[in-house]
Order: structure tokens, then C-alpha cells, then sequence
């Protein structure tokens, strides 16, 4: 009887360590819309993609309809700097309803580097083009409130 208890605390002890685990392995920020964008709002989700890999999936609604948004990794101090998520020319396009969605994969270690997620809308449509841009949403990354 012993036994058995003692099995079914491990057990119980090694589920419990694995659902942590498991939890931890997915992180989540939301992202609020940016002057003319108020009612758009959206979600990161930054999840394990396999040895020191990051997948980061943008979701996000109230966007205008069929139009093309980048996003981006910035820091706003000590100095503004910024990089697109992911590779080629990070865009993606919101469908007629005005939601979107977006998926890259980058390092930890450049993962680390960022605070903040923003999504910049392009009013010509050229994902290319970075003048006359809005940002369109913004977030933290997570575990980085500095």
C-alpha cells in the first residue's frame, strides 16, 4: 500500500514539474492599437521553436481591411533602434475583415535584445517603403518589463 502511494505521489510530482514546464514555454503579450488604430488590438504569442529558437505568432483585429502591416522589434532607449521580425520584408495583410495574422521564428538571444513589439501599417502598401508609416500596435516583449 506504501508503494503504490509513494508511486502515485512521483507520478503526480513528475506531471506536475512537466505542466510547469510546459507553461513556461509559452509567453504571451498583448498589443494595443496606436493613435488613429485605438480599436485595433492584438496578442503575441512567443512559444519553444527547438534548440534556442523562438516562434512568434502575431494575432491581431481591428486592423484596415486588406492592407499591409509589418512588425518589429524596438527599443525606444537608450536610443530608438528597430529590426523586422523574422526575414524577407516581415509583412503580412489583414483580410477584409481587418484581422491578421503573422509568424516568425528568430533566437533567444535576439528575442532578448527588444522591448517592445510594434506593427506599423503602410498606407501605399509597399511593405519596403518606411516613409509616411503609422504604428498601428504596440506591446512589450514578454519578460522584459525594464
Amino acid at each position: 500500500m506504501r508503494r503504490k502511494l509513494l508511486v502515485n505521489i512521483l507520478i503526480a510530482v513528475f506531471f506536475s514539474l512537466f505542466l510547469v514546464e510546459a507553461h513556461a514555454a509559452v509567453q504571451k503579450s498583448s498589443l494595443r492599437g496606436e493613435k488613429d488604430f485605438k480599436k485595433a488590438q492584438g496578442e503575441v504569442t512567443v512559444s519553444d521553436a527547438g534548440a534556442d529558437q523562438k516562434q512568434i505568432s502575431v494575432s491581431a483585429s481591428g486592423l484596415k481591411p486588406n492592407s499591409i502591416y509589418t512588425f518589429w522589434f524596438v527599443n525606444e532607449k537608450p536610443r530608438m533602434d528597430m529590426a523586422g521580425v523574422g526575414t524577407g520584408n516581415y509583412s503580412f495583410r489583414s483580410d477584409a475583415q481587418g484581422n491578421a495574422q503573422y509568424t516568425a521564428a528568430v533566437s533567444q538571444e535576439e528575442l532578448r535584445r527588444w522591448n517592445l513589439f510594434e506593427v506599423a501599417y503602410h498606407p501605399d502598401q509597399n511593405p519596403q517603403n518606411m516613409e509616411n508609416i503609422q504604428i498601428a500596435l504596440k506591446g512589450e516583449v514578454p519578460g522584459t518589463a525594464r
